[in-house]
């Protein structure tokens, strides 16, 4: 997957989201689209996200994003 993300033709809005998205999806335990909120999260500074299933056990494990009941 990094090599694809090293091509020319592949532009990205954030680069550092999307490697930390690829790290908790592989060694973190997350599906992408859930490890894609947490990397923008802890990107932007935020500490809560909105969030369903068996987000919470991951978080607690691999990040300082807390899930708040929907």
């Amino acid at each position: 997957m990094g090599s694809v993300l090293g091509l020319q033709s592949v532009l990205l809005e954030s680069e550092q989201a999307i490697l930390r998205s690829l790290d908790l999806y592989v060694n973190g335990g997350f599906d992408f689209a859930d490890a894609y909120l947490v990397a923008r999260a802890e990107a932007a500074g935020i500490r809560s996200v909105v969030g369903f299933d068996g987000l919470d056990a991951r978080l607690g494990r691999a990040t300082g994003v807390r899930r708040v009941e929907p």
